[in-house]
């Protein structure tokens, strides 16, 4: 589940460990900012009114953003967290699916509209098999939503010609949802001697399960739909390809990993155990829903329409929902995934106590020029460094994929020439964000791996 939207494993959700995974259901393919505006909707009622970002009839600023895009250097290189990745055989199945779905002729269908809908999915999976992944692990994840894409494709095609119907849909929504469920009622959380390097392999298999899950759980069928509407058939059966692409690319790399272990060991006492101590770490007020409208009330300067009002109201956001998932993820067994919620939770926390005591001094306040802004990527650059050199392996490679995946967006919007508003504000709180939670991780994360090897 992508970190490409942002540092959470979930809602910024399952995307933990990667930055291309538009397969996850918190990015539906559209990118962070498209998924902060889908998932942060409560954000923006809560801020409805508050003017311009601006305020106060202030002039914008004038940025030169070309001359900031010119010092943006390639960011640093993030190893591979798990410890065994997709097979090559893997990737090329994934691929050929796409193709496979895609061999069908759009231009035959009358309807501009529906017509014109296949065709820009057909366009977006195409794309997709143009990517150059760093890494195995990405191609696989990258390409789980344009199975969907592709899949949308061959189904309003079949739907077109009458040989598909909403109903044959359900019909594979329910066989891959059983598929789905006797996957996780066989889990078993084994690996080799290092229990933390099981730990990571187990997150991405369990992220892979919880994102199928989440698809298939928001495709369940109306029955007042009408059963040939071709582009209601080839949605559904998008959502459903969806879910059963990355279930079989979650089987197969759980395969995969079983089959390097020589000698498994049953880490599942462990694992939870971790995860108990772990949740026992958090702060009480961790799972109480923040007031995002109070997000910077205590500090004694107006920080309202700033990046430092939105870093506070993103860290605060991220650590209430990974806090909050801690419980339900041990409630369901799923242990690896609640150690990796209360990393995230603590990590946060501490980034949130560093960005409130640097703002009470006067930082990430409206820029009075790029400099400021490229002074904190910078910084942001340093703090990943250190974190993927010195943090522990391969946790800090987890999270500093996080780290990276949010600074390439940034990066993105600045390239794609952003407006003065948003860089001020969203792409300056995202280098802030990257560079608090890369320099807070690594006493976290030490503490996370002595709590998963039973020496805290």
């Amino acid at each position: 589940m992508s970190d490409d939207e942002s540092y959470r494993d979930g809602r910024e959700s399952r995307q933990d460990g990667h930055d291309s995974r538009a397969a996850s259901p918190g990015g539906s393919g559209v990118g962070r900012r498209g998924f902060l505006t889908a998932t942060g909707a409560a954000l923006a009622a809560s801020l409805a009114g508050c003017g311009g970002r601006f305020g106060g009839g202030d002039p914008a600023p004038d940025y030169d953003v070309d001359a900031l895009a010119a010092t943006l250097d390639p960011l640093p290189d993030v190893p591979v967290a798990v410890p065994v990745q997709p097979s090559r055989e893997h990737v090329s199945a994934a691929r050929e699916r796409v193709r496979a779905l895609l061999d069908g002729d759009v231009s035959r269908v009358p309807n501009a509209v529906v017509r014109d809908r296949l065709a820009a999915e057909r366009e977006d999976a195409r794309d997709a098999l143009a990517d150059s992944p760093s890494s195995r692990l990405d191609a696989v994840s990258g390409l789980a939503h344009p199975r969907g894409e592709a899949m949308f494709v061959r189904a309003g095609l079949a739907a077109f010609d009458g040989d598909l119907t909403r109903s044959d849909v359900a019909a594979r929504r329910e066989r891959v949802t059983g598929a789905l469920d006797a996957f996780e009622a066989n889990r078993r959380y084994v690996g080799g001697d290092d229990p933390v390097a099981a730990l990571v392999e187990h997150v991405e298999i369990g992220s892979w399960r919880a994102d199928a899950h989440s698809v298939l759980a928001s495709t369940v069928p109306d029955a007042h739909d009408p059963e040939n509407d071709v582009l209601g058939v080839a949605e559904h059966a998008k959502d459903v390809e969806w879910g059963r692409a990355t279930l079989a690319d979650a089987r197969r790399l759980a395969a995969r990993y079983r089959g390097t272990l020589s000698d498994p060991v049953d880490y599942g006492g462990r694992f939870a155990a971790a995860a108990a101590a772990l949740a026992d770490a958090l702060p009480d007020d961790a799972t109480a829903r923040p007031d995002f409208d109070a997000a910077g009330t205590t500090i004694e300067r107006g920080i309202a329409d700033t990046a430092a009002a939105t870093l506070l109201r993103e860290l605060r956001r991220s650590r209430w929902q990974n806090a909050t998932d801690v419980a339900e993820e041990r409630s369901a067994g799923r242990s690896p995934l609640a150690v990796a919620s209360a990393m995230r939770a603590l990590v946060e926390g501490a980034a949130l106590a560093d960005a409130t005591a640097a703002i009470r001094d006067g930082a990430y306040a409206r820029p009075d020029a790029i400099d400021v802004i490229a002074a904190e990527r910078e910084a942001a650059v340093d703090a990943l460094r250190t974190l993927r050199e010195d943090g522990p392996a391969p946790l800090a490679s987890r999270v500093a994929s996080s780290v990276r995946a949010r600074m390439r967006w940034a990066d993105r919007d600045v390239r794609d020439g952003v407006d003065d508003r948003s860089l001020a504000d969203d792409v300056y709180a995202d280098y802030a964000y990257a560079h608090r939670v890369a320099a807070a991780a690594p006493p976290v994360l030490d503490r996370v791996a002595d709590a998963v090897r039973g020496t805290a």
